[in-house]
């Protein structure tokens, strides 16, 4: 799968093989987006390296906000921006909305809104689970 970014390149999905990838789905319009995303952040900072990655894709339709967005927040991480073009295939009604994709590119646990720090903490240990179990 490939997806644009905001700046007119391509992130391809294919390229993060071998990597534990978080792919997350989210809209500057989006609250509940814009408290998770620091967490994000804080977990791509945490799990730095070669086994993790972490892929905002931005629902938006307006790039403009988009890009504020991107801008106030100043992800360490890749941002694609999907106008919506991921809803189909990945099935989602509501956002944020999170797959957590293992090192053969398979989608082994979905994530439907944001539920606070508990949620949030519940996700992490997922993501380390997967990190871990696919190094031994």
């Amino acid at each position: 799968m490939d997806l644009p970014t905001l700046g007119g390149g391509t992130i391809s999905l294919r390229a993060f093989r071998g990597k534990v990838v978080l792919l997350n789905i989210w809209a500057s319009w989006c609250d509940p987006c814009r408290d998770e995303f620091p967490l994000l952040a804080r977990l791509t900072r945490e799990l730095a390296g070669d086994d993790f990655a972490v892929i905002a894709a931005s629902d938006d339709i307006d790039g403009p906000a988009a890009r504020r967005f991107v801008a106030e927040q100043d992800p360490p991480f890749a941002i694609a921006w999907a106008r919506r073009s991921l809803e189909r295939e990945l099935g989602y009604r509501g956002l944020p909305f999170t797959v957590l994709i293992d090192r053969e590119g398979r989608v082994i646990k979905r994530y439907i809104g944001f539920g606070g720090a508990r949620q949030f903490d519940a996700l992490r240990a997922d993501v380390l689970h997967a990190v871990r179990d696919s190094t031994s």
